[in-house]
């Protein structure tokens, strides 16, 4: 993956936006085009390539509260938006609650076991058994903290955010990459009225293998020492020589063992409903798990 070259496209602006009751702003946008030189960069390399900005910076007195971008046709070209508000006036500014949240972008290495290796192939031994220990690999994941001041705070109803994933673009990235750790919040006292200072903190996850990003799904490699036969029925694997198999070998989207000389294409899901990506080198597929719950963060309203 390589940015072959970022041009800035458009300014505009929109007066008269409204937002939050009793709050009007004005709007302006902003826009480049990125160009890759590999069909597999998308959308999330777009918003990390150079002079793209992040939501929260400033631009002037204007403050970035949202950053797309969209593939042109099936080019290799993109168009990367950024909308820009203006800065909330005296008054609003002394309500004592933040109509522009603070922001903090930061990184996360964790260390965590792995069985797919940097081209999307799985680390796998001659047989294309997974190997046992598995290998780790430092994971930099960006973090996102978002803390304002508001009037009202239901900790009950701000802790079914924990451990939930986004359904929806979340800053800029695509569904599945954004997980809440939690929100929670403080009491605080500003001229004789109690408020809250409300901290939600987030972590995203947009490594990619090969051509994957899968986010906060789960990838297991689909092996098994028993296969589904053509009438559905189960059945132990044997060798050429006849004798059971001592170690799982690599299935196939329909529980089959793998045949070497058809290497398998493409994604889908199986008989069962779970989703499937097949390796790049084709030599059997990946079982993607969603472990996590999906929200659509815009009811947050973050920013």
């Amino acid at each position: 993956m390589a940015v072959v070259d970022v041009k800035p496209k458009r300014t505009g602006a929109q007066a008269g936006v409204s937002g939050e009751p009793g709050r009007v702003t004005s709007r302006r946008t902003r826009g480049w085009t990125v160009l890759f030189d590999d069909p597999a960069d998308d959308d999330v390399d777009a918003l990390h390539a150079p002079g793209i900005p992040w939501v929260g910076s400033m631009d002037g007195n204007r403050f970035c509260n949202d950053v797309y971008a969209n593939r042109v046709g099936t080019s290799l070209l993109f168009d990367v938006t950024a909308e820009y508000d203006s800065l909330p006036s005296e008054q609003e500014a002394g309500s004592g609650v933040d109509v522009r949240p603070r922001i903090q972008w930061g990184i996360a290495t964790t260390s965590i076991p792995i069985d797919v290796d940097a081209n999307g192939n799985p680390i796998a031994n001659a047989a294309g058994c997974p190997l046992d220990p598995q290998l780790k690999r430092e994971f930099r994941d960006r973090t996102l903290i978002v803390t304002r001041r508001v009037r009202k705070f239901n900790s009950i109803e701000r802790d079914q955010w924990a451990d939930t994933v986004n359904s929806d673009r979340f800053f800029g990235y695509p569904a599945g990459l954004v997980r809440c750790v939690g929100i929670s919040a403080g009491e605080i006292t500003e001229g004789g009225t109690l408020l809250y200072n409300e901290i939600a903190q987030f972590v995203i996850r947009y490594a990619k293998w090969g051509r994957m990003r899968p986010g906060w799904k789960r990838l297991v490699w689909h092996v098994g020492t028993v296969e589904r036969a053509a009438d559905g029925t189960l059945r132990t694997i044997i060798d050429t020589d006849g004798n059971l198999l001592t170690q799982p070998v690599p299935l196939d989207q329909y529980g089959r063992k793998v045949d070497p000389r058809e290497p398998i294409r493409g994604r889908g899901k199986t008989g069962g409903g779970v989703e499937w990506i097949a390796a790049p080198d084709g030599r059997g597929i990946w079982l993607l798990f969603e472990i996590y719950t999906k929200r659509r963060f815009k009811a947050l309203k973050l920013p």
